[in-house]
């Protein structure tokens, strides 16, 4: 029987072999044995008395959960969906969690993990945090960090305790154009609550990276900010002679001049220079308008290949050596700067024309070094396979 056939029976309540009650007078008519499918919680409870020779349960009372929470719940036990959003979702994951229903607890998650923005995602952390949701609590941190300059404006951004913000100011991920923005935000926080925050600003004050503030910022508006605290007031003495000497220890050079890791970068990768073709890796950052070398070679010498990226890795496809023709694939994660070797195209093509569309790479024409191509392809991540589709007209 399909899970539609059985939720018309439990909204009908035909051949109801149950109840769950909850405290504020709900009260669901179900099928214990669909239930029991569903979560180890409503097994054990419906299946232990009969293991026990005991006279079955057939009612189930749930405390500490609303009936509209429990209503959900069964909802999804029966159709594998149910309405939510952002002000029940919450509530709703963690019934399902105490109640074992794992399907739901990834179904809200998913959700929350959808709704992310900046005005949220700092009380998403929070609560990630305290229900060891990994995959949500790292993709809400790093949401956090990347739009640390909106976040840090939002009502959400106040609530932080002292550790906390100290922990996002030192990341080295975090994603500021201007180191000074690190010190606007501390202001911000202080300013909160001057009488009980400002006995943190030393701490605070260690996150930021002076060597990357303009001396300008730092004498008209670092200087000046009210500081009551001794430890303050020493660490600025020492500041001050990293500005007025230009101090170079090792020391100062990691605490203060270490750069942040950029969040919006160009890569380009290999390409025709000086007459052949190159295996060299350069990356553009934006915030500071300068090109590096990178000390990551490109798997194989190549030039009229084509790049993508797709979900945050960067696809190598095809490409000319010189001497012959590809149809690799190789896959770059700019995270740890790895590669790895992927299946193959089909067609050895270069000067191919790439795109993305629903989280698939579409190769499409291009030259097999004695024709051009009018086939095409398709290629799935997860599935690390190739697909020939129509060819152009």
């Amino acid at each position: 029987m399909s899970t539609a056939s059985w939720n018309d029976l439990r909204i009908n309540q035909q051949v109801c072999d149950g109840v769950i009650k909850t405290p504020d007078g709900g009260s669901f008519p179900i099928h214990r044995v669909i239930l029991s499918a569903f979560s180890p919680y409503f097994r054990a409870y419906f299946t232990n008395s009969l293991n026990n020779g005991d006279p079955e349960f057939t009612e189930m009372v749930i405390s500490d959960v609303s009936s509209e929470i429990i209503g959900l719940i069964i909802e999804f036990a029966y159709t594998q969906s149910c309405p939510v959003v952002m002000t029940n979702v919450h509530a709703l994951m963690i019934a399902a969690d105490k109640l074992s229903c794992l399907p739901v607890v990834n179904f809200c998650s998913d959700f929350i993990s959808r709704n992310i923005s900046p005005t949220n995602c700092i009380s998403t952390w929070k609560f990630a945090k305290s229900y060891f949701c990994q995959d949500l609590e790292v993709k809400a941190w790093q949401h956090i960090c990347d739009h640390i300059e909106t976040v840090m404006l939002s009502p959400e951004f106040k609530t932080l305790t002292a550790d906390e913000l100290t922990k996002l100011l030192s990341a080295d991920e975090l994603n500021v154009k201007q180191e000074e923005v690190v010190f606007e935000a501390i202001s911000r926080w202080v300013l909160v609550d001057p009488p009980s925050r400002q006995q943190h600003v030393s701490q605070l004050l260690h996150c930021v990276r002076f060597g990357l503030v303009s001396l300008e910022y730092y004498c008209d508006v670092i200087r000046s900010f009210p500081f009551n605290t001794e430890e303050s007031r020493q660490l600025l003495s020492t500041i001050d002679v990293l500005f007025d000497t230009g101090e170079d220890a090792y020391y100062y050079r990691y605490c203060y001049f270490r750069p942040r890791i950029p969040n919006e970068v160009i890569f380009t990768f290999g390409g025709w220079t000086e007459g052949s073709p190159t295996d060299v890796i350069e990356t553009y950052d934006k915030r500071s308008d300068c090109w590096y070398l990178s000390n990551i070679k490109d798997l194989r010498i190549r030039a009229y290949h084509a790049v993508i990226e797709l979900n945050n890795l960067i696809y190598v496809i095809g490409g000319f050596d010189g001497a012959e023709y590809f149809s690799t694939m190789h896959c770059f994660d700019p995270t740890n700067y790895s590669w790895a070797e992927k299946a193959c195209m089909h067609d050895v093509r270069c000067y191919v024309s790439i795109c993305s569309l629903d989280g698939e790479i579409y190769a499409i024409g291009g030259f097999n070094g004695r024709a051009r191509l009018n086939s095409a392809e398709k290629y799935n991540p997860a599935l690390n396979q190739w697909t020939m589709i129509a060819s152009l007209n």
